[in-house]
């Protein structure tokens, strides 16, 4: 049943692809809000400690993946609207 879940995990984590693209690319972020990156942030990360405290590695991998391309998506919102 793993298979399930390195199916979820890349589309879940594929998902964001168009986003992060778009904004990287556009170099706008203003429709991004700070709460929902905050959140999502925050609920990638609990999702990986709780995929580390019971060893799966498909929760493991695309948690830590997400989290990094939402952490992206953070810097990219951040350095935006600086300028």
């Amino acid at each position: 049943m793993e298979i399930l879940g390195y199916m979820a995990g890349t589309v879940t984590t594929l998902s964001l692809v168009p986003q992060l693209v778009r904004s990287l690319r556009t170099r706008s972020t203003r429709d991004i809000s700070w709460g929902w990156l905050g959140t999502m942030i925050t609920g990638l990360l609990l999702w990986l400690a709780y995929g580390c405290s019971i060893m799966n590695y498909p929760m493991i991998f695309f948690n830590l993946v997400g989290f990094l391309m939402f952490l992206v998506l953070a810097i990219a919102k951040y350095c935006f609207e600086r300028e």
